[in-house]
């Protein structure tokens, strides 16, 4: 039908018009009508109704004549509202009357052609009318409607779904009744067009599907055969599948009962519809929509849906038969997508909770878990690795317990038979490696295995077809490249088997069941499984060994065989180029797996195996090879590892002993190679396996290995360096109870003989051995005192008289070797030169009995007691005995040389310990000069040798020279490998020394040669010995060496630094290297740490002494110039008492205290980087770095409680200002913090005690500036930092130890609240800190003390009073407000109010609130860039007025807390001349929080209400609709006047005033309606339902009083979609006729004459447009039934009949303005999608728009208003695209969101958008 065709209607509709209103009777007529439709305006009461029905049915009896009845329109309004449900049956039935009467009349032609005004009325009334007035409307339907037959095809659906309701209860009245009507119905428009209207009943009525089921259990034929099926079912079986699957997610339970008896009895799986491979997606969407109702639980449920998936057939295999040939593949299907449809890391547990319940049936979880458990535990896997990267815990926790609830469900047998498939198909195919493989490595690592099944038959069974499955990768007995990835794989779960398998299951023969025997025991272990999985029909290959040798071998067994058989592939596959290092690697993954499966072994096994294949000699020779040549640490502490686990078996035969010296040495010095510098992390594991290897073997191999390997030759100077350092870092790890000197005596004598060798090389490698690996004198003493007890030397006394004098002495009573003696004590005078004092103190301070060498306390003298004597007794004694003993005459000539030189190697290690020398002060010089020239040019030559000895020289030249000058003994000596005493005083007795000593000259060239050689990367292995140079010397300069100090402090803090970042970076090279190489170790850090920290106590105590020295020369002049006078006496009266300030040395400028402060920022930084930690680093890294970070930090930890105990103040505030300092910006705030917060609590004794010192700080800065001017060290640190600092401290304080401090804290606030005007900048972050503590304290018991809550509530509404001023600007206005560091004293950009923000810290979308601002846990630390001001308000909003009911207790003082807020910050900010109201987040803020006080509603309602009524009220951005809406929820909630008032404004009296301007009129009228519009907006779904009659009247009567002006009946369009998503659809009944008169009137006047371009009247078109787009989105119940007036609500609208003519106003609208409505021509308007976040059921705008693509296509699937965009149009024809698809739009959307969510369509609403584009509509902003 064309466009002429509906304007020719119109004309001819026109003409009869026009004819009969020539008649002065129908004139006549009209005019009776019109006065008794007027006579309804005074309808009160019920009785009203009948008397105007009467009226009316008498009046249209009296002109019978007329067929046509004038104001049809409203007097079919008038009767659709006597039909209201809430009038009495009499009204009802009186107007049943009426419309009986004028459907006789006008007769079939004019019902036909009057379809759209007369039907609306009576459709929806049948649900609602009484028993006694059905019949009548029945008959109606039966009378006047049944006849029409086609012609009813517009208005099938809303015809049927009017009458189903008499078809809920099948034992009423007028069950048959309606029964019939329906057949009546179907008859006459055919079948399949009837049940193609039912199912869209079905899809979009769910009150009605009772109904609907009842009809179709007796009416609907079954679908048995394929022939004629579209005469059932029409051209679209997805409507009927979907209308199902709709009904079955439905809510009520008899809903779902009734479709599965509906699929049980005619829609089977084996219906021709469903066995059809077209109809496989509508298959699966019913099948998915079924299998929802097991979640339901009931048992009549799951027996029809049981039925249904079995057949009719009662016996089991036929059921089974059934099921897997109609319905196991289409099941499967339908539990995939739904478990792979979701996004990544999103997993619901929906399927697998259906899954479940599937398994207790068991013909189809038989079935299922066959084809399907795979793909489940697929799922769960890669969700759980999703997940665990994006750090979802609890969400990963759901999902796990969801995974071992099936795991636990799923019968062993099947589930472990579809993991052996699993497993060989991957091992035998790489392309399906990833998929089936690692599905089992998962299952094993995360589920438990507690079934005995499983762990005694399932396990061993897969773990020798494994293994026995990883021989055939072996080609050629070579493992190739290509084989690479199954061979890890398989090596994996071998492993993982052999954690799970019980030990006493490993070592006896496997035995499937208790028949297991005779053929089948004969068989491999591949084979057995095949046989008893009954797996038939693959093609995976089987072992190479003979099976006949494999029927007596346990798992443990066969597992071994088939792993020595691949380790000899992989030896052989290292010749290969291509596979280089991973063969070693494949090597050392089957040596892991050997000794985890040997050890098992050893568990519980109680009888030797004897092996006759087991050839330990094979194993060593692999071993060997593969130890020659391994690439890494890993690899060679695998193969030992193994090997060791192999030699200690008990129960393996033949025996594997480890005595082979080749291989020993192999495996020896490849250790001892990890033992180098560069391999930190490997050091101790390698140190652990030279013991385990030692303890292994029977001899003493090892030791004898390590001998040879420090036997050095002089031509390999290289291997000397590397030999040495890796044996030190052997004996450095090596415990003491271990007693290394017994076992490696050899070694360590070698070494002592390199100490004092010739050559300078090994001298200089044996000082550096014993200077940083020694660790104790007392190993090297022990084995050589025992020596030198040899009690084979006997002695017997003599006495040797001389001038009559006796002298006692001793004899050898035999001839003794005296060379081994010799070179003992000559070993031993080298330890004592070398370790000095310390050597000394050592032996001294040591008792005997403390020794844990085996058999040297018994080798002691008999009058020496081991309980009382100590080391060095007994050493003195024996070199007395040396000494006083000579050989015997006979022996003289052979013994008297060596024994000569014994005694004076005794000698001079006695003087040694008992006396120093003296030097004069002009050789001291000389050598000094020299030494000093000398060492500053090997420095710069790279020369390690000389520089040693050199540094021994200088030092001892410079305490030689210290001596002869003040001729007193120096106070320390020249010690190595200890760490200085620097306890309490430390820096006190530092002082003291050094007086006694004057100025020693420095050389110039000194001080650039210490600093050379300290920084010099090459000096890396002497830096102990400049160290130690400096630490001795550095305090014997002090007079001459200021700029050597502060020079040195500077040097020594790059160096920790540069080596500490080098330790802390080392995790990350293990992704990119095999073996991290590291040459930063902790002895290193601690002697650089230990420079630092004397260079820094001498820098501060020099500094200290020349300030007194100063003073005291100050003081004395000017006593010396004092008057005698009277004014002399009282001269010093004004003269400010400075006895209370600190030591004058230490200011804030001087090099002392940036001497101090660069130390303790080092420091701090040292101890952020030890204590961050890495998870994702090897175990051996892990643990060699967290051993050195651990001593590390000790060190630095005693280094800061030293420098703490002396400066607290300075201390603490350096720690403070690292906390924001540049080189720790690049963390995370909350690692700095933890880092600072932790050296805080080591520090201060209590956070009393840290409270204390910051408070003090703070005081002296702002409340004492002129007292605390020379006490402000830190003049870096500004208040404001530590104020943030403070805050944060305090808020990790726990509430009891919080309550301990607060009383310094409540000190210094009332100081800073008394006098606001002189701290006005302090006083927010003093509130702050406040508020952090009191929330702290207040969640304890100290808010039972009276005290503490007048102290709080004082101090708080004081501070909070004060901001208040500030912010409102009421103080004198200043540039304090805006103060930069250049009006402070001092202060960098961090003294500003501003607080400090890196751009690491910027506040994440999810953070911010609907306002725009921070909450209250963010706000004021990430306020970057914002004034006083708006931080002050931001923590008003966010922070204060939360918590001020906690923590004031008067109600009058929040009040007028709440006051000052609205007349100071809300009432300012309202005072904005802009177009807009432009309101600061944060007072907007204020304005919300202060709605929740219930008592301060008087404080904050005027202001509110003053904002609501201001006429730019609504002139902001969309976005401020969801600002406002809290606020104005909270005040009708308050007021519920406020509506009332409003309601009143609209009322529609006219104005008396003929002066009034209209259009100001019309203006507030329609914000008056907008305002109402805003209100319905912000309340909750019916929270209006009281006030609802008043909306509907005055909605009722501003549109009539208005009905022409676009702008009012514009805002009443718009206030009726709120009430759209607002109300019930229940509660719009009585809305619907003004609303469908209105709406067909407008379209109606637009049909017969379209407005102009650019009319106002098209305003009132658009709105009626959004509106009916809105009605036809939501879907409401109640207007299911009108939908056909506008849109063509049948499937018409996209399968059109032959000679289709449009009956839908909206088709024949599009006929007029745009021509043929058609689905090929289509324009569909553009649907926009906006990001969503719903909470709790309510829709709301999102924060962030990034959303994933599959968060999209579920968006796009909602429906949504397709005019939303759209806001004004200048044309008609622009709504052609509208109007031409909203019928076919309306029913793809019903047809797309069938299957959203369960329940009623209106649930597949996307609410955003709809909450958005309302918000638009109202708030006109850009």
């Amino acid at each position: 039908m064309h466009a002429s065709d509906v304007a020719r209607r119109m004309e001819e509709r026109e003409l009869a018009a026009t004819s009969l209103s020539a008649d002065t009777r129908y004139r006549k007529y009209v005019q009776q009508v019109e006065k008794c439709l007027a006579t309804f305006e005074s309808v009160h009461e019920w009785a009203d109704f009948i008397a105007f029905l009467t009226k009316l049915l008498k009046t249209l009896q009296s002109f019978n004549q007329y067929k046509e009845v004038p104001h049809k329109l409203m007097l079919s309004k008038r009767l659709a509202q006597c039909l209201n449900p809430a009038l009495p049956t009499g009204v009802h039935q009186r107007a049943l009357d009426v419309y009986s009467h004028i459907l006789t009349l006008i007769g079939p032609e004019g019902l036909k052609r009057d379809l759209l005004i007369w039907s609306p009325g009576l459709f929806p009334f049948f649900e609602y009318a009484a028993t006694s007035v059905k019949p009548a409307l029945l008959n109606i339907y039966t009378t006047h409607y049944l006849p029409l037959k086609s012609s009813l095809r517009p208005i099938m659906k809303s015809l049927v779904l009017g009458i189903l309701p008499g078809l809920e209860e099948e034992t009423g009245e007028f069950f048959d009744g309606v029964i019939v009507i329906l057949d009546d119905l179907s008859n006459s428009i055919g079948l399949a067009f009837f049940l193609q209207n039912i199912w869209l009943i079905l899809l979009t009525a769910p009150a009605i599907r009772p109904a609907v089921l009842n009809y179709l259990s007796r009416r609907f034929p079954k679908l048995d055969h394929r022939d004629g099926m579209e005469s059932i079912v029409g051209n679209d079986i997805g409507l009927m599948i979907r209308a199902f699957g709709v009904s079955l997610e439905d809510n009520n339970i008899l809903v779902r009962r009734g479709v599965l008896e509906l699929l049980v009895k005619s829609f089977r799986l084996d219906t021709p519809l469903l066995v059809a491979k077209e109809h496989k997606d509508n298959k699966i969407l019913l099948m998915r929509a079924a299998l929802g109702v097991v979640l339901r639980k009931d048992l009549s449920l799951n027996r029809r849906l049981f039925s249904w998936l079995l057949g009719p057939d009662e016996h089991s295999d036929a059921q089974m038969k059934y099921f897997q040939e109609y319905g196991l593949e289409t099941l499967a299907s339908a539990l995939k997508e739904d478990m792979f449809s979701e996004p990544p890391g999103v997993l619901d547990s929906r399927p697998f909770r259906i899954f479940i319940y599937l398994l207790d049936k068991w013909e189809i979880g038989s079935l299922l878990t066959e084809v399907f458990v795979l793909e489940a535990f697929q799922a769960v896997c890669t969700a759980v690795q999703d997940l665990s990267k994006s750090g979802s815990d609890e969400r990963l926790a759901d999902l796990m317990m969801t995974a071992n609830t099936l795991y636990e469900a799923v019968e062993p047998f099947a589930l472990w038979k579809q993991l052996f498939i699993s497993t060989m198909e991957g091992l035998s195919d790489n392309r399906l490696l990833g998929k089936s493989m690692r599905v089992v490595l998962f299952m094993l690592k995360s589920f438990p295995l507690r079934d005995e099944e499983v762990l005694r038959i399932h396990l061993p069974l897969l773990l020798m077809a494994t293994s026995e499955a990883l021989t055939t990768l072996i080609s050629d007995d070579i493992l190739t490249l290509g084989r690479l990835e199954p061979f890890q794989l398989g090596m994996e779960l071998l492993q993982l088997l052999l954690r799970h398998i019980p030990s006493n299951v490993l070592s006896q023969p496997l035995q499937l069941s208790e028949n297991d025997h005779g053929e089948n025991m004969h068989l491999s272990a591949f084979s057995r499984a095949l046989a008893f999985y009954g797996i038939e029909g693959t093609n995976w290959k089987s072992s190479r060994l003979p099976s006949a040798s494999e029927h007596s071998l346990s798992p443990f067994a066969a597992c071994l065989r088939h792993a020595l058989l691949v380790s000899e592939a992989s030896v052989q596959s290292i010749t290969l180029s291509e596979m280089g290092q991973v063969a070693f690697d494949s090597f050392a993954v089957i040596a892991a797996l050997i000794t985890v499966l040997v050890s098992r072994l050893e568990e519980k096994l109680q009888c030797e195996l004897h092996l006759d294949w087991w050839d330990p000699q094979r194993w060593s020779g692999m071993a060997l090879r593969v130890v020659d040549g391994a690439p890494s640490f890993d690899t060679l502490q695998k193969v030992i590892v193994a090997t060791i686990t192999l030699s200690k078996s008990q129960h393996l035969h033949p025996r594997l002993l480890i005595n082979d010296r080749r291989l020993l040495e192999k495996i020896t010095l490849a250790l001892m190679r990890f033992l180098r510098p560069q391999y930190v992390p490997y050091h101790i594991p390698a140190v652990q396996l030279i013991w385990t290897l030692e303890r292994s073997t029977r001899n003493h191999h090892i030791e004898s290995i390590i001998a040879s390997s420090l036997s050095i030759t002089n031509d390999q100077p290289l291997h000397s360096t590397e030999t040495f350092e890796a044996f030190g870092i052997f004996w450095r790890l090596t415990d003491d109870s271990l007693v290394p000197g017994h076992t490696f005596r050899q070694p360590l004598f070698l070494i002592l003989d390199a100490l004092r060798n010739d050559n300078p090389t090994l001298r200089r490698l044996a000082e550096t051995w014993m200077r940083c690996n020694l660790k104790s004198y007392l190993r090297v003493v022990e084995p050589i005192l025992f020596d030198l007890l040899d009690p084979t030397a006997q002695r017997i006394p003599i006495t040797n008289s001389h001038q009559n004098t006796t002298i006692r002495a001793y004899m050898y009573k035999r001839p003794v070797d005296l060379v081994v003696a010799r070179h003992l004590v000559e070993s031993l005078q080298t330890v004592a030169r070398f370790g000095g004092q310390g050597f000394g103190r050592a032996l001294r301070t040591t008792p005997m009995e403390k020794s844990l060498y085996p058999g040297l306390i018994s080798r002691i003298p008999a009058d020496c007691i081991p309980q009382s004597c100590n080391f060095m007794d007994v050493l003195i004694d024996i070199l007395l005995g040396f000494l006083q003993t000579e050989p015997h005459p006979d022996n003289a000539a052979l013994m008297g040389p060596n024994n000569t030189r014994l005694q004076a190697l005794s000698l001079d290690l006695l003087q040694f310990l008992a006396s120093q020398g003296d030097l004069q002060s002009a050789a001291l010089d000389s050598i000094g000069e020299a030494v000093v020239g000398k060492l500053y040019s090997v420095v710069h030559n790279d020369r390690l040798d000389l520089q040693p000895k050199l540094l021994h020289v200088l030092h001892s030249v410079t305490v030689a020279s210290v001596a002869s000058t003040r001729h007193v003994l120096p106070p320390l000596g020249y010690e190595t490998g200890r760490e200085l005493d620097l306890g309490v005083g430390s820096d006190k007795q530092l002082r003291e020394s050094m007086q006694p000593f004057a100025s020693v000259g420095m050389h110039p060239l000194l001080l650039q040669t210490i600093v050379d050689g300290i920084s010099s990367e090459d000096n890396r292995p002497i830096l102990q010995h400049w160290v130690d140079f400096i630490l001795m010397t550095l305090p014997l300069l002090q007079h001459s060496a200021t700029a050597i100090i502060y020079q040195l402090n500077d040097t020594i803090s790059r160096l920790l630094r540069t080596a500490i970042n080098k330790l802390a970076d080392t995790p990350g090279k293990t992704k990119t290297q095999r073996d991290v190489t590291l040459f930063v170790t902790d002895s290193e850090l601690i002697a650089l740490l230990n420079a630092l920290e004397r260079v820094v106590l001498l820098g501060v105590a020099h500094s200290q002494q020349d300030s007194r020295q100063e003073e005291e020369l100050v003081h004395s002049e000017k006593t010396a110039g004092e008057s005698t006078g009277l004014l002399g006496l009282v001269s010093n009266v004004f003269v400010a008492d400075s006895s209370g300030a600190p030591d004058d040395g230490l200011t804030p400028r001087s090099p002392s205290y940036r001497c101090l402060h660069e130390a303790i920022r080092v420091l701090a930084f040292i101890w952020l980087k030890t204590s961050l930690t890495t998870s994702e680093e090897s175990t051996v890294i892990k643990e060699s770095l967290s051993l050195i970070f651990t001593r590390v930090k000790a060190r630095c930890r005693k280094v800061l409680e030293n420098l703490f105990r002396s400066y607290s103040i300075e201390v603490l505030e350096t720690i403070i200002a690292s906390w924001e300092s540049d080189e720790v910006m690049i963390l995370s705030r909350d690692d700095r913090l933890n880092s600072t917060l932790e050296i805080i609590d080591v520090l201060a004794s209590s956070a009393q005690t840290a409270v204390h010192f910051i408070c003090e700080s703070l005081s002296n800065r702002i409340l004492y500036p002129e007292r605390g001017k020379r006490a402000i060290v830190g003049m870096n640190l500004s208040e404001m930092v530590l104020f943030e600092f403070l805050e944060e401290y305090l808020a990790r304080l726990e509430g009891p130890v919080a309550f301990q401090v607060w009383g310094r804290y409540l000190a210094l606030a009332k100081e800073i609240a008394t006098n606001v005007h002189s701290y006005k900048s302090h006083v927010l972050p003093v509130l702050r800190c406040l508020t952090v503590l009191s929330d702290k304290v207040t969640q304890t018991s100290a808010t039972e003390d009276r005290r503490f809550r007048r102290d709080l509530q004082d101090i708080f509404v004081k501070l909070v009073d004060a901001c208040i001023l500030i912010s409102g600007k009421s103080f004198e206005s200043s540039n304090w407000i805006r103060r930069t560091a250049k009006d402070g004293h001092g202060e960098t950009r961090s003294s500003t109010p501003v607080a400090r923000v890196t751009q690491s810290e910027v506040v994440p979308s999810d953070k911010v609130d609907a306002f725009g601002i921070i909450p209250a846990d963010e706000a004021g630390k990430r306020t970057s860039g914002l004034e006083l001001t708006d931080q002050i308000n931001a923590f008003l909003a966010s922070s204060i007025i939360l918590n001020m009911r906690r923590f004031i207790t008067e109600s009058d003082k929040i009040v007028g807390i709440c006051n000052n807020l609205t007349y100071y910050i809300v009432g300012p900010a309202m005072k904005s001349k802009s177009r807009t109201i432009e309101m600061d987040p944060n007072v907007l803020r204020i304005l919300s929080e202060m709605a929740k006080i219930p008592i301060a509603i008087k404080a904050w309602k005027n202001p509110l209400v003053e904002l609501f009524n201001d006429n730019r009220f609504f002139n902001g951005p969309p976005e401020m609709a969801h600002k406002w809406r809290p606020l104005i929820r909270s005040l009708i909630e308050a007021d519920k006047q406020v509506v009332t008032e409003l309601l009143g404004k609209l009322a529609s009296t006219p104005a008396a005033n003929i002066f009034t301007n209209r259009e100001y009129e019309t203006l507030l009228r329609s914000l008056n309606l907008r305002r109402l519009s805003f209100i319905l907006f912000a309340g909750d779904k019916d929270q209006f339902l009281v006030q609802l009659p008043a909306i509907q009247e005055r909605l009722v009567d501003t549109l009539r009083t208005s009905s022409g002006v676009p702008a009012v009946v514009s805002e009443i369009y718009l206030c009726l979609r709120v009430l759209l998503c607002r109300l019930s659809s229940r509660n719009m009944l009585s809305f619907w006729p003004v609303i469908l008169t209105e709406m067909i009137r407008t379209f109606n006047n637009i049909r017969s004459s379209p407005p102009p371009d650019g009319s106002d009247e098209l305003a009132i078109v658009l709105a009626a447009c959004k509106f009916l787009d809105l009605i036809l989105v939501l879907q409401p119940e109640d207007f299911q039934v009108h939908q056909w007036i506008f849109v063509t609500d049948t499937v018409d609208a996209i399968y059109r009949p032959d000679n289709w003519v449009p009956e839908s106003i909206m088709d024949q609208l599009a006929e007029v303005i745009g021509g043929p409505s058609n689905a090929q021509s289509v324009v569909r308007p553009h649907v926009r999608t906006i990001p969503v976040s719903i909470h709790a059921g309510e829709p709301k705008l999102a924060q962030s728009s990034d959303l994933d693509e599959s968060h999209n296509n579920r968006i796009h699937s909602l429906r949504q208003p397709t005019l939303g965009a759209l806001h004004s149009i200048n044309s008609i024809t622009e709504l052609t695209p509208f109007v031409s698809s909203i019928s076919i739009a309306t029913y793809e959307n019903i047809y797309r969101s069938a299957l959203r969510t369960p329940g009623s369509g209106v649930e597949g609403v996307n609410w955003a958008i709809v909450e958005q584009i309302l918000a638009e509509e109202m708030f006109e902003g850009s």
